[in-house]
């Protein structure tokens, strides 16, 4: 492959990531889910930016072996709350 193509996935990848941490510290005020559940996310963005230089995503199973991982993390994250107590999170606005 180009290196350009290279340079080019790998600059959105890491725009991405910086994007992400902004937002982690955005969600750290807000709730604890969401901050958990943003973590996660960025560790995601992490290993897909490692992947890219490793062997540039061609292991779908490492893939969805990981999805599944965060689904069920992220839902053992959510789960312990009811419906009502989400609406008790303070609002960005």
């Amino acid at each position: 492959m180009v290196e350009y193509y290279y340079l080019k996935f790998s600059c959105d990848r890491v725009a991405w990531i910086f994007r992400m941490i902004a937002f982690t510290k955005t969600a750290v005020q807000y709730s604890t889910v969401v901050f958990l559940a943003s973590l996660l996310i960025l560790a995601h963005m992490f290993f897909d930016l490692l992947m890219l230089w490793v062997n540039y995503n061609t292991w779908p199973l490492v893939y969805e072996f990981e999805i599944i991982f965060l689904y069920i993390t992220i839902r053992g994250l959510v789960s312990p709350y009811r419906q009502d107590s989400f609406g008790r999170i303070k609002s960005i606005f």
